[in-house]
């Protein structure tokens, strides 16, 4: 069987404002018997599945281990694990943890597309979301990466901060556009309980925009993106021709995907598995107790996995075909979610012809409406 990898790497430098990503700081001493834990469970998993169509190497920040513990991060996937002719391998970067050694180091490892992560072109934004870069060290990167040999780098932005103006959205996108990346990912910020900004909101010494505004942001980033040659091909993610990203496409399309590293979730075989979060209870359970380290388990059934592909096959702009979901999930869609298309159609929300159900755009607005009619 082949799949997409997932590895999870939870340390960081710092923990960013709006952050909570199960990631840790002041953490580091622990990287070398995380290591061997995640080389551990690769080897658990062997059993089930040889061979890997791509792997995406996600935080926290990897980019915080040094060029040896890169090293061994990939030596152990390719030991255990065929990685396929062509296949993406993604790393996530973040400015102030990462160089041009580290960079051509990544690169010889078969890294071809990277993910940095920006989320403000300007000083003061990146200052009280609590990123320990400056956009002058993002550039730095950024060329220190295309210099390193890579043709396929992302960019994170993320718009709705509570200090942000439309002009200054607008300034970040287009600085960014500047730079011309072959990928952009623009989130909303959403500000949970838990964070820095979460207590500041709570407190009052924040407020967050309104609803109206953060609309109009994202309306402004689908038209200067698409006018910059990105398609808009997710709800949140943006290609040059030929760049989706193509391990978030396996996602978006409920494909199975093995996930590893602590607190990561594994869909596999119609089951989704998810590992205990904290870094030393993950270590303990692989290599203390020689066992998987899952602490959740849920066995989909065929109507959740429908409502779940379904749903999330429309965050794709293209959405979903009916005959091959029908066939895929051995249903008629039109009987058991016909009316549902319809009365979102009617709203506006959806559109559909014989074969393809898609959001509109004034769905891709209010997506999570549209969403909660199938699961």
């Amino acid at each position: 069987m082949s799949v997409g990898l997932y590895v999870h790497v939870p340390f960081c430098k710092s923990k960013c404002h709006y952050c909570d990503f199960n990631s840790y700081a002041g953490s580091e001493h622990l990287i070398n018997r995380y290591l061997d834990a995640l080389n551990q469970e690769l080897v658990l998993y062997k059993p089930h599945l040889q061979a890997l169509k791509s792997v995406y190497i996600g935080g926290g920040t990897p980019s915080i281990l040094t060029t040896d513990q890169i090293t061994r991060v990939f030596d152990a996937i390719r030991r255990n694990y065929y990685i396929r002719e062509k296949a993406e391998i993604t790393l996530e970067v973040n400015p102030g943890t990462c160089n041009l050694e580290k960079l051509r180091t990544i690169r010889m490892h078969g890294v071809n597309r990277l993910s940095i992560g920006l989320q403000a072109f300007d000083d003061e934004s990146l200052a009280k979301l609590g990123r320990i870069h400056n956009v002058e060290e993002f550039i730095k990167v950024y060329k220190d990466a295309r210099e390193a040999g890579f043709d396929n780098i992302n960019v994170d932005l993320i718009f709705g901060l509570p200090w942000q103006s439309r002009k200054d959205w607008m300034i970040s996108l287009k600085q960014t556009i500047l730079l011309d990346p072959e990928h952009i990912s623009i989130y909303n910020l959403t500000i949970e309980k838990e964070t820095k900004l979460g207590r500041d909101l709570q407190e009052g010494r924040i407020t967050k925009l309104p609803q109206e505004l953060e609309a109009d942001m994202f309306e402004d980033a689908i038209k200067v993106l698409k006018a910059s040659g990105y398609e808009h091909y997710e709800i949140s993610n943006f290609a040059k021709p030929g760049k989706r990203s193509q391990h978030n496409q396996a996602y978006w399309k409920n494909e199975e995907y093995l996930g590893i590293g602590a607190g990561a979730t594994s869909y596999l075989g119609r089951v989704r598995c998810t590992n205990v979060k904290d870094i030393p209870s993950y270590i303990q359970k692989i290599l203390g107790q020689s066992q998987f380290a899952i602490i959740e388990k849920e066995s989909l059934t065929a109507e959740k996995r429908l409502g779940e592909t379904i749903m999330l096959n429309l965050r794709l702009l293209e959405g979903f075909n009916k005959i091959a979901m029908g066939e895929r999930f051995k249903i008629n869609i039109d009987t058991l979610y016909g009316p549902t298309i319809k009365v979102l159609s009617q709203e506006g929300l959806l559109k559909e012809d014989r074969e393809m159900v898609m959001l509109t755009d004034t769905g891709v607005m209010v997506a999570n409406r549209v969403f909660q009619r199938f699961v």
